[in-house]
């Protein structure tokens, strides 16, 4: 949630909230600069817990998240011809991929930093280093998102910078923004972003209050509501003791089935509504769909009978280019502003996730790409089975399929030709075009023309005679 703060020309105070990691010191000394913003992270009435406890919501995120945490993120340069190169001895892959602090695997870093950027709109990580003048990194430490308030600052109004604070149990910790692996979705000011908590509230709240009613339904019995009837005239003390008798004995989902003894007068009446009557089931669709939109993924993946594609491969399709996707871009693009040196940015490094496993094509898809690619003799027969997974002889002969049915025309010569032949005919003289000279197609095979009629020679047998 945002409020306006009525905090201005505000700056920080050095002995009580010194910036922990105070390396640069851009704006130690601002006193022009004010705070026109502050932000908690979190939602006093809708906290993480809150929202994780929604089934739909949690198994949306854990997929999310579980998904860009299990890919390894790699290192590239740029080479002066543009071409990609792999770098795999820098140490900062294994803090992302393996051990980005003492306590952490990189799994768990990418998967808090994905959740976190989904819930909050942001994740904020502290960066160690071996000390205020060095580039080497020691350890990596994702912020507690929950207990993060953030405040953007300005001097100019078009020029934002932010102070982070982090509450604890140890104290109040002060970080500046920009010297953070700061990570962010939708935002305006490149501090803050936009969650599921600041954007989607009612919804949330919605799906929480529909979860925590089907479970008081649960808690009170089988049936809402039942009445006890009688022909007598009971009092005060009777009414309570039976209410009590019979919330102990059938009220609550262990007592589900028991066999209802009445006392003497007693009749039971239930008043039984089904969940179709309650609409519960009907509402339960409706907020599962708007939980699959406001998380952007195929319903399919949080509810089973929902299949938009009628196909799990194109579902994962759509899950990896439209979900995963811009997650990762703004995961990369903040490693690369934060992780890099300037002259590594010069020099065009770059970090990138490896999603090779997940760009899998459909089996359809796979198929007719590899035929296509047969028939236009870009790979041979053999390259082809391997592709569609069938077994090769090694033996087999490395043909490639050719083609005389396609030529190349060059209307300003006149001349046509033919890629696979290598043959060059102009289309004008019908003549063999070689090495730039039309020759006849005698020349063009290197037949000698000359004299190709045989004669009878009779010198050698007078000679012999």
């Amino acid at each position: 949630m945002a409020s306006w703060s009525d905090l201005f020309n505000w700056k920080i105070d050095k002995e009580e909230t010194q910036p922990k990691n105070s390396k640069d010191a851009r704006i130690t000394d601002d006193t022009t600069s004010t705070a026109i913003e502050t932000f908690a992270m979190t939602s006093v009435d809708l906290t993480e817990d809150d929202i994780l406890g929604i089934p739909a919501v949690s198994a949306g995120i854990d997929t999310i998240a579980g998904s860009i945490a299990q890919l390894p993120i790699d290192l590239y340069k740029l080479d002066e011809n543009g071409e990609r190169v792999k770098i795999t001895d820098d140490y900062r892959l294994g803090l992302l991929n393996s051990r980005p602090n003492s306590i952490l695997s990189g799994y768990a870093l990418k998967r808090k930093i994905v959740k976190d950027i989904i819930l909050y709109g942001s994740s904020k990580s502290y960066i160690e280093y071996e000390d205020s003048e060095s580039n080497i990194i020691q350890g990596i430490y994702p912020l507690d998102m929950s207990k993060v308030t953030v405040q953007v600052k300005t001097s100019n109004g078009y020029q934002f910078f932010g102070v982070i604070y982090l509450d604890t149990n140890a104290g109040r910790q002060v970080f500046y923004d920009d010297l953070l692996l700061s990570i962010m979705k939708d935002t305006d000011n490149g501090i803050t972003g936009k969650g599921l908590i600041n954007e989607h509230g009612g919804i949330l709240r919605l799906a929480k209050g529909q979860n925590d009613y089907e479970n008081n339904l649960l808690q009170n019995g089988a049936t809402p509501t039942s009445v006890l009837e009688t022909d007598q005239k009971v009092t005060n003390d009777v009414i309570t003791r039976i209410r009590n008798s019979w919330k102990a004995l059938y009220s609550g989902v262990k007592n589900a089935g028991k066999t209802v003894i009445l006392e003497q007068g007693l009749h039971y009446k239930p008043i039984s509504y089904g969940p179709d009557d309650l609409q519960l089931t009907d509402g339960k669709k409706s907020v599962i769909s708007d939980i699959a939109r406001i998380l952007n993924i195929p319903e399919s993946m949080i509810n089973s009978s929902a299949n938009k594609y009628d196909s799990t491969e194109q579902n994962n399709l759509w899950f990896l280019q439209t979900t995963l996707s811009p997650l990762m871009v703004a995961f990369e693009n903040s490693l690369n502003n934060s992780l890099l040196t300037d002259e590594e940015k010069e020099e065009h490094y770059f970090f990138e996730f490896d999603s090779e496993g997940m760009n899998k094509v459909t089996t359809e898809t796979k198929t007719d790409v590899t035929i296509k690619k047969l028939n236009a003799g870009i790979i041979s027969v053999p390259k082809a089975a391997k592709i569609l997974g069938e077994s090769v002889d090694p033996s087999e002969q490395n043909y490639y399929r050719l083609t005389t049915g396609v030529a190349m025309y060059n209307p300003e010569t006149g001349n046509i030709a033919n890629p696979n032949t290598g043959v060059i005919m102009n289309i004008n003289t019908g003549k063999i075009v070689k090495d730039g000279i039309e020759v006849s197609s005698e020349e063009a095979a290197g037949v000698d023309k000359t004299d190709s009629t045989p004669t009878n020679d009779t010198s050698g047998n007078e000679e012999e005679n």
